[in-house]
């Protein structure tokens, strides 16, 4: 390289004003490539110049050689060069990219028309000027491709405007090949294709870079439809590039290899820049912007300090500052007496029953996996009692939250519904003793990630806030609503971007002072009044004030921050599998770094996580959550699940204690390493843990993971085995969750009765058949619920266990009930009574939904009663009534009340029959049951009909029947039917129609085959 040469390349990277400088002291080539920092700093080079010439040194040592060769392969010529490729990663890795072809427009004619030697120096000059436009916007020259160039933006370091750089490099090219004058007069042109996507890129074993996915076969399909000059993208850079980048729409064009059209645009010229996202400082820059939010928190804490409790919904997009405006609040009150619970919801333990709270009361007693039980024991009742005045009872059910124990081991609970209620009551009341003592400040960071069973307890907390100092703050992004009714109104406050002269001065606070008045703007405009945006970028141009260009969104923000580690890249991205924090003992575990700490460090510099504590109980997290997804998702699938399969083993080896306490996540690291048999063994565990502390939709979801995994497994007699009991448990709380009568449930025990036939285990395919029968049941056809039946008692009374004959007594009962042969309906239903215990078939409600005496007592009542036996009926009722309320278990209590309305509705006692619907109704919705709360709205309906209300009667009516159908239960239609005509009524007629001579019933008799109400007379 000449010395000439030297000045095309300061050019090239926007330093062509140093070239005289260079010339001046006979700088060429070989000199520049042995230029180090004090030699620059001697040549007088500002700061950043010397930064930017050694940066661009380091990445493209080999592509400043001017010596080229060529070789011939396949269609191609390709260029076999020092300016070919840059020095590359040592792996592979996942990115969204823009890629770009740029080809020389009629290369062919002109080889045909050249001397070679007039060719050869017509395509260098052309692929320097491309590859100069392309290295101005920190593109990469992956290959050369005879006359043309294949580009990356965005690897091998990330930039989040990556697609605007290569469609303004494609600018750059048009204009500077058109600019090529030659002696012969010879005009070149350039036609450029550009496409964004994810793509696999990196070393893959071959000689330079290579890059795979549809993606580069997208760009090459553009650069065929271009036109000589032209510039054609595709949506995705479109989209990307829209602000900045002025495009226009060829509208669809199809393309070889890709099966439907592709949208195009064509690229114009540059418009106009754009906008921005976020993060959280753990120094906090000074409040700019909030004042009018703040004032409004301020005057709310006012209120509360006077005894009224508040609701408070903080609400906006991620990065507009809801977590700084409540570090606000914190700071404010940190001079006052108050107590602070700090709840953080994350989105990978939605699944995970109270993880918010058990997570604050660990943190709280600074328990660290280093603890064992007793010493994690020692420091939470020490921790709990010092800041809530805890009971040995609190303290003993919070333990099993945090410990994860289950609650029947150490406590005396009556059912798993007793012990989800304690854990819930015991946390409301250390609220309220804590609020007791002085103002509580309790706050729920991204709710948006809640769990289901801590979204019960702030419920709870939201309707006993009254007449409390309490303020409970809830943080979410829009979309999530705060659940059910409350009795304190909530305070809503929705946060939105910031002004331009607001943004300059966060901008300020976070050292753009010295950047430059100009560059400043451009951060405020490219953040579009997204706080966290504004301090994220400044802080990078501060850390790298060389660099001119400004990521568009966050995740390339941050992608960039993590090429930015170097050699810790790779741990960073370990620790993003490992979840959003993770301690230092399981890191060491996890990982073999032999510079493990001094990386650790490194890495929390660069401010890409943040620490608690140090050394072995040291614990570490990502700053915010978007960090850990984009360092994960930069992770190849390969590496991914080799890192999934090491944390899966050091958790069951090394960490036994916790995999055993927590084994949903020991599944999801099984699960993600693709070890699909032993990640179902840990989600049947996992599922059945949380269905014994009646946390039925996160067993659900765990249920249905090992149902997934084993879907990846070959089908063998061990699979069946294991699909069986995820199904068995899996229809046990999708009872619970969904209705008798779903779809989905009578689809999952179809599946359960097909495996069920091939195995030995007899209690397997009884609780098989037994799931299919209350489908067919509650659908109402008797007839092939009594095909099974009769083979339960088969199956019963040959095994001879207890368990099986209630179930299958019973069965039979109520099965003859509804067929109206009531004396065979109270043999059986006596029969399983007299076997049943309430202490030693305690379980049966779990595995079946109901207590079997509940139902037993209750189906006797209905049968005695239409017999003509009155008191005995009466009795009965009574008896499961208060049975039902004796087992805290919601849903027997629910049946033993619904039946009890029906039987006062039997006696015309209208006003009893609406006391017991009004109470089934309560809490069927309070516990979602939708199949009961149609059940207790058709009495109540007829109760109010026969009470005078003849059009508000009718409606509930109908209302309760819509409910009760939309489960897909259909057996109590004919009845539902006969309460309309009971009460003088007609569905879709006016009361007083004539045509009301249909027997009882037949409105619904093709739907159900029950017919029980037959035994009833019109009028009572």
């Amino acid at each position: 390289m000449a010395l000439h040469d030297v000045s095309d390349w300061l050019e090239s990277i926007g330093l062509g004003r140093y070239a005289p400088l260079f010339r001046e002291q006979e700088i060429d080539h070989e000199a520049l490539l042995q230029l180090n920092e004090a030699d620059l700093k001697g040549l007088g080079l500002p700061l950043g110049p010397r930064r930017l010439i050694l940066s661009r040194l380091s990445q493209n040592s080999r592509a400043i050689n001017g010596s080229t060769g060529f070789r011939q392969a396949s269609n191609d010529v390709t260029i076999d060069t020092t300016i070919s490729a840059n020095p590359l990663p040592a792996s592979a890795e996942r990115r969204r990219i823009a890629i770009a072809f740029f080809d020389m427009v009629d290369s062919t004619p002109l080889a045909v028309r050249l001397d070679p030697e007039e060719l050869l120096d017509v395509t260098q000059r052309f692929l320097e000027r491309v590859r100069t436009a392309i290295l101005r916007y920190d593109g990469y020259v992956a290959r050369y491709l005879g006359d043309g160039i294949l580009a990356f933006f965005g690897w091998p370091e990330a930039f989040e405007d990556q697609a605007e750089r290569a469609a303004r490099a494609a600018l750059d090219s048009v204009a500077a090949v058109r600019a090529l004058q030659f002696e012969s007069g010879l005009q070149l042109d350039v036609r450029v294709g550009i496409a964004t996507g994810l793509v696999v890129v990196g070393d893959h074993g071959h000689r330079g870079s290579d890059v795979s996915g549809d993606t580069p076969n997208r760009a090459q399909r553009l650069q065929s439809m271009a036109s000589p000059g032209q510039i054609v993208i595709d949506r995705a850079t479109q989209v990307a590039c829209a602000s900045n980048i002025a495009t226009q729409s060829l509208g669809s064009m199809s393309a070889k290899g890709f099966p439907e059209p592709l949208a195009v645009w064509t690229v114009d010229g540059v418009a106009r820049t754009g906008e921005m996202d976020e993060s959280s400082p753990d120094t906090l820059t000074p409040f700019v912007g909030r004042e009018h939010e703040f004032g409004m928190l301020q005057d709310r804490w006012e209120t509360v300090k006077s005894g009224e409790g508040q609701l408070m919904l903080l609400t906006g997009e991620a990065g507009i500052g809801k977590s700084r405006l409540v570090k606000m609040l914190q700071s404010h009150l940190a001079g006052e007496a108050h107590t602070l619970v700090r709840l953080q919801c994350v989105d990978y333990q939605v699944g995970s029953a109270f993880y918010p709270i058990a997570q604050f009361f660990r943190d709280l007693a600074q328990i660290t996996t280093g603890d064992d039980d007793a010493e994690q024991r020692r420091k939470l009742e020490a921790s709990t009692l010092e800041k809530f005045a805890a009971t040995p009872k609190d303290i003993d059910l919070i333990a099993q939250l945090v410990l994860r124990v289950d609650p029947r081991v150490s406590l005396s609970f009556t059912s798993a519904d007793d012990a989800y209620d304690q854990v819930v009551d015991a946390i409301i009341g250390l609220v309220h003793r804590a609020a007791a003592a002085g103002p509580l400040l309790i706050v729920v960071e991204d709710a948006h990630w809640i769990d289901p069973s801590t979204e019960d307890v702030l419920r709870e907390l939201a309707s006993c806030l009254d007449g409390l100092p309490i303020m409970l703050l809830v943080a979410k992004r829009p979309g999530w609503q705060f659940p059910g009714p409350v009795h304190t109104p909530p305070t809503e406050i929705t946060l939105n971007r910031v002004t331009r002269d607001q943004a300059l001065e966060i901008a300020a606070a976070n050292g753009g002072d010295g950047l430059g008045r100009s560059l400043v703007r451009a951060i405020v405009e490219r953040a579009g009044g997204v706080p966290l945006y504004v301090e994220e970028l400044t802080k990078a141009m501060v850390q790298s004030p060389d660099k001119q260009e400004l990521p568009d969104s966050v995740q390339s923000l941050f992608v960039a921050r993590l090429d930015s580690l170097g050699q810790d890249k790779e741990l960073a991205q370990v620790l993003s599998v490992l979840g959003r924090s993770f301690d230092r003992r399981f890191i060491e575990a996890v990982n073999d770094n032999a510079d493990l700490d001094e990386s650790l460090q490194r890495i929390e510099t660069s401010g890409l996580v943040v620490r608690q504590g140090s050394g072995a109980k040291a614990v570490y997290g990502f700053k915010h959550a978007l960090i850990q997804e984009v360092a994960y998702e930069t992770l190849l699938l390969s590496a991914r699940r080799q890192v999934h399969s090491r944390v899966a083993d050091v958790l069951l080896t090394d960490f036994a204690d916790v995999a055993k306490r927590q084994p949903e996540i020991a599944a999801l690291h099984l699960s993600r390493s693709e070890r699909h048999e032993e990640a179902a063994a840990c989600f049947l565990e996992a599922g059945q843990r949380f269905a014994s502390h009646s946390a039925h939709i996160e067993a659900v979801e765990q249920y249905k993971g090992g149902l997934r995994s084993l879907g990846m497994t070959p089908q063998t007699q061990t699979r069946d085995g294991a699909e069986l009991d995820l199904r068995i448990g899996l229809g046990a709380s999708l009872l619970m969750k969904e209705g008798w009568s779903a779809p989905e449930v009578e689809e999952n025990y179809d599946v359960a009765l097909k495996l069920s036939r091939h195995t030995s285990d007899n209690r397997k395919l009884f609780v098989a058949l037994r799931g299919q029968a209350n489908v067919h049941f509650l659908k109402g056809e008797l007839r092939k619920t009594r095909s099974i039946v009769e083979q339960l008692i088969a199956m019963a009374e040959d095994d001879r266990s207890e368990d099986l004959l209630i179930e299958a007594y019973r069965s039979n009962g109520m099965c003859s009930v509804h067929e109206a042969e009531f004396e065979r309906a109270v043999e059986y239903l006596t029969r399983a009574h007299d076997i049943y215990d309430p202490v030693r078939h305690a379980g049966l409600k779990f595995t079946y939904g109901t207590d079997p005496g509940v139902v037993g007592m209750s189906g006797l009542s209905w049968a005695h009663w239409l017999m003509g036996n009155h008191e005995t009926a009466e009795s009965y009722r009574d008896r499961a009534v208060a049975l039902g309320k004796e087992l805290d278990h919601p849903f027997s209590l629910i049946y033993a009340e619904g039946f009890a309305a029906c039987l006062a509705q039997f006696k015309q006692d209208a006003a009893l029959a609406m006391t017991h619907a009004e109470s089934v109704i309560s809490m069927s919705e309070e516990h979602d049951y939708p199949y009961w709360t149609g059940w207790g709205r058709l009495v109540r309906g007829w109760a109010i009909a026969v009470q005078g209300d003849r059009s508000a009667g009718l409606a509930e009516l109908a209302e309760g029947i819509a409910t009760y159908s939309s489960t897909g239960a259909t057996q109590i239609l004919p009845y539902a039917a006969f309460l309309v005509r009971n009460a003088g009524l007609k569905l879709g007629r006016s009361a007083d129609s004539p045509s009301d001579t249909d027997e009882s019933g037949a409105i619904y008799t093709d739907r159900s085959e029950s017919r029980f109400f037959q035994a009833l007379k019109i009028g009572g």
